[in-house]
């Protein structure tokens, strides 16, 4: 029953009555006069809906009452001087993630403490409706005035302490109301929180405040305090507040947690950190823009200015630069994170393959990045045997089985000859992530369900296939040395000092015999320590910003950010089919160059015959080629003209020579090696030449 009797203007000694019945108020560094909560006509507080004009100088009233309180809600909270209590049916906090662990649903039941918070915060009871207001009292609102309009309802929805948005129901896009604090890796449990022992220390608390509590708004806000902003109970400079919960696995040491980078996180504000602002940076814990509770929707919150855009620019913040990828991603060749929405889903383990296959296709940051592990990128001169980048850190990919790739001269095609798909994939993350072409393969492979008419990329970079540009380490001993046969990155020991640039040069500079030598029996100790050096290559050694400056110098662009995020780089002049795929270099030019290849393999190799296998081929006539180095390399003539149909398969071949007597002569059916685009036939042994299916005259200088 409510009763409501008159009492006098002054509530004397309120907030001393409040401390010692709740325990919860003690010295407040910045008092409830001087914050929000201060709703007093003419008062010292930042709230811009005040009493009207005339209306009450108190503070304490618009919550509390020393007589005559309402005492039907049942909430245990002293002196409760609301007429009327929420009792909405709320829309609360859901993920994918939480609802994949099996976590038990949240509930905002008629006795939760939380109630009493949305009794103003969620829009739909007037502030000013009181059951005892000073001087008249007797169910007599108060008078309320919001920017010299008179307020009498609730706050309004362009008010931020708003949360219930329009309907005053929605807190969906809230930080978690009514949810228990389960700990733990048990079914029902979430991993991602701290797991603590009981009672908790001072600050944070649960409700009731017992080890089966449930999170309410009083575990991160006390209503009498201000000391650290929001009414938080604890600061949350550098995430604080946040880590007293919440355990991100690799997060503490990550690139946004120590990031010294200026941010200024609001208008006005001051300027402070990446890592300083933390977890808020990204996260916004009320009227969020969706789930995981973000400041705008996917790449949007990625994109503001002073971390990765310039969205939201504030005057003199200039600290963007090379981490801005904003731009990068709205050029023609760019992965399709601005144009597909609402695709990536929040999964335990990660997104599996119906979630990234046809029809829900999508490449956002998250798909590559991971926001709470991602680290400083290592530059690539550095590299030796890196094979990821330290800004895929915490990500997952996949790992193919590959089949073993056709040999021997039962293939007597002059086709590029494939070996099947690979049936089985394994998803790695942590410490099974080795590569950075396991993070492509989880989209640009088979084991996804891959639009018509792309292609399966994991049947290209087979380590099997006789023409190998180093993506895979062999399978099971990244570093061994294979029979010489399998004419892959680890045994063309003509790939070093004398025709790459570093990282893939290794540290010996061969002669011809010696790589010769070692090619055909690879198993010396200076052969071993030579394949052993050499970086790997990396998918976005090629597929990067025109921006960047690796490769070749291996040192990291200070104009604009590596990685595949997008480029104006264009195909070939007359291009084949599939030339044009986020290139940091042109593929050919009109003068018949390739300024692609020649980014890392070294120019001068192909006009010095000390230096090449197959010098006499390299002339300038055929160097000026319109088709440049696809004139003669990776170039399938089997599927059409140069300049029509006719594809480019630089991830990796396995063409073979063709039996051009129709018997079972030496060299049929044998492996080409060089990423040679034609059969080569009429093999002299003796003296070492052949001719080419294009008709180019070769002699082996070894």
């Amino acid at each position: 029953m409510v009763q409501r009797k008159r009492f006098g203007t002054a509530l004397a000694g309120v907030a001393l009555l409040l401390a010692v019945a709740t325990g919860l108020v003690f010295a407040a560094a910045t008092p409830i006069a001087n914050s929000k909560h201060n709703f007093a006509a003419g008062g010292t507080g930042t709230s811009t809906i005040k009493a009207a004009a005339g209306g009450t100088t108190e503070i304490c009233v618009f919550c509390h009452t020393p007589h005559s309180a309402n005492i039907t809600s049942n909430l245990g909270v002293p002196l409760w001087n609301k007429a009327a209590l929420t009792g909405a049916t709320y829309a609360l906090y859901s993920s994918t993630y939480l609802t994949g662990l099996g976590y038990p649903s949240p509930v905002l039941g008629a006795g939760q403490s939380s109630r009493v918070c949305l009794t103003c915060h969620d829009g739909t009871v007037a502030l000013g409706s009181v059951v005892n207001a000073p001087g008249s009292g007797v169910g007599v609102a108060i008078q309320m005035a919001n920017s010299g309009v008179n307020f009498a309802g609730g706050i309004p929805t362009t008010v931020a302490g708003n949360l219930g948005g329009a309907a005053g129901t929605n807190l969906a896009d809230d930080h978690p109301l009514g949810y228990l604090y389960q700990a733990g890796v048990a079914a029902g449990q979430d991993p991602e929180l701290v797991v603590r022992g009981w009672p908790w220390p001072a600050g944070v608390q649960l409700d009731p405040n017992t080890s089966a509590g449930r999170v309410e708004c009083k575990s991160c806000h006390n209503p009498h305090d201000n000391q650290y902003a929001k009414f938080l109970r604890v600061s949350n400079a550098n995430g604080a507040l946040c880590k007293t919960c919440h355990n991100k696995p690799g997060y503490i040491g990550s690139g946004h947690d120590t990031s010294t980078q200026a941010f200024t996180p609001w208008t006005g504000a001051t300027a402070i950190t990446v890592g300083n602002r933390s977890c808020l940076g990204c996260h916004k814990p009320h009227t969020a823009a969706g789930t995981p509770l973000l400041k705008g929707a996917e790449e949007v919150t990625c994109y503001d200015a002073g971390c990765h855009g310039s969205n939201n620019p504030i005057a003199g913040n200039t600290t963007q630069g090379q981490n801005n990828v904003q731009p990068l991603m709205g050029l023609l060749h760019s992965h399709p994170t601005n144009t597909v929405s609402g695709k990536h889903v929040d999964k335990v383990g990660g997104e599996l393959v119906a979630d990234l296959g046809v029809p829900n296709r999508h490449a956002e940051c998250y798909d590559c990045h991971n926001p709470h592990q991602v680290r400083l990128s290592v530059e690539k001169s550095t590299r030796s045997t890196l094979r990821i980048s330290a800004a895929l850190t915490g990500t997952w990919g996949v790992q193919p089985t590959w089949p073993a790739v056709p040999t021997g001269a039962a293939v007597t095609t002059n086709a590029i000859t494939f070996g099947a798909a690979p049936g089985t994939y394994t998803k790695v993350s942590g410490g099974t992530l080795t590569d950075e072409y396991q993070v492509c393969l989880k989209c640009h492979s088979n084991y996804v369900t891959l639009p018509a008419g792309v292609r399966n990329l994991a049947v290209e970079i087979n380590p099997g296939n006789s023409s190998y540009h180093g993506i895979v380490p062999l399978v099971g001993a990244p570093t061994a040395i294979v029979a010489a046969t399998q004419q892959n990155n680890a045994t063309n020991f003509f790939v070093n000092q004398n025709t790459m640039v570093q990282p893939w040069a290794g540290n010996t500079a061969f002669s011809v015999i010696a790589a010769e030598t070692c090619r055909q029996t690879p198993t010396g100790a200076s052969c071993v320590a030579f394949a052993a050096s050499r970086g790997r290559v990396w998918c976005s050694d090629c597929h990067n910003a025109t921006t960047t400056t690796m490769p070749p110098t291996g040192t990291k662009s200070t104009t604009g950010p590596s990685g595949p995020h997008g480029s104006t780089a264009a195909g070939a002049t007359a291009a084949p089919s599939n030339s044009d795929r986020m290139l940091f270099k042109t593929l050919v030019t009109t003068g018949g160059a390739t300024p692609l290849c020649l980014a890392c393999h070294l120019s001068s190799a192909y006009t010095s015959k000390t230096l090449s296998r197959n010098i006499t081929v390299h002339t300038a006539a055929y160097r000026g080629m319109t088709e440049g180095c696809f004139g003669c390399h990776m170039w399938d003539r089997s599927t059409g003209t140069y300049t029509g149909t006719g594809k480019i398969f630089p991830h990796g071949m396995n063409k073979r020579w063709v039996n051009v007597t129709g018997t079972a002569t030496a060299g049929s059916g044998h492996m080409v090696d060089s990423f040679l685009s034609g059969y080569q036939s009429n093999i002299n042994y003796a003296t070492k030449t052949c001719t080419t299916e294009s008709g180019c005259a070769q002699t082996r200088n070894y």
